[in-house]
């Protein structure tokens, strides 16, 4: 059994824009992916709006279900990390709010393992070398879809040209040091599908309530969608 469908991984990343998120207050959440939505449809996206929430904090369970309440949302769930106890808790924490995919910051052959059990959720394992490419290759397949992470630090656009080359058909969802300034260069390379990126949720503008600038921040991204008149 695979742990990723991959056409329906690459449809999830045809919004190109993936909001990476997190939030200190659980109903900060559903009030950010309402606006968020609004402004997808806004934007013109086809489909339901993508946002991954990193669950990082304590908070993320909850936030996750507030998330959830938000009509014509599809969710997922990021910084899948730690002991196999907390892998398999977080694939069963996705999965009991309806997530249709899963991101890691890195990935072992025990998460790949228990990402098996969770069949409706796709996997996209976090990479940052050639190894981790061959060892999504072996599990996924040639045209696997993986998670560039840090992309920034470990090379960006230079790095997924690179490592096209014996891999020519693994796509990439590229986050870490993705910037309003650099997104249209990581969109405009081959084989950067989409990016992911927290600019659209800034924690200090959340807590504050500064909605306005917020929805400004979301929509100033989405438009990033697009080449550069």
């Amino acid at each position: 059994m695979t742990v990723q469908n991959v056409a329906r991984a690459k449809q999830l990343l045809a919004q190109r824009i993936i909001p990476a998120v997190k939030f200190e207050r659980p109903e900060h959440a559903k009030t950010w992916t309402e606006i968020f939505a609004e402004e997808a449809h806004n934007a013109g996206i086809e489909g339901k709006p993508v946002v991954e929430l990193l669950a990082r904090n304590a908070q993320s369970a909850a936030s996750l279900a507030e998330m959830a309440r938000v009509d014509g949302v599809v969710l997922g769930l990021g910084s899948i990390r730690g002991p196999e106890s907390q892998v398999r808790e977080m694939f069963k924490m996705a999965a009991d709010h309806n997530c249709k995919f899963a991101v890691t910051p890195g990935t072992t052959q025990l998460q790949y393992a228990i990402a098996r059990e969770f069949p409706d959720i796709d996997l996209f394992p976090g990479t940052s070398t050639g190894g981790e490419w061959a060892l999504a290759a072996q599990e996924i397949g040639e045209d696997a879809v993986v998670k560039l992470f840090p992309a920034a630090v470990v090379g960006g656009p230079k790095l997924v040209t690179a490592l096209r080359g014996p891999y020519p058909n693994i796509t990439v969802m590229a986050t870490g040091g993705v910037t309003e300034a650099n997104t249209r260069e990581y969109l405009a390379t081959p084989g950067i599908l989409a990016i992911g990126t927290s600019a659209v949720a800034p924690d200090a503008l959340i807590k504050e309530g500064k909605w306005d600038e917020v929805r400004t921040l979301i929509r100033r991204n989405l438009a990033l969608r697009n080449p550069a008149p």
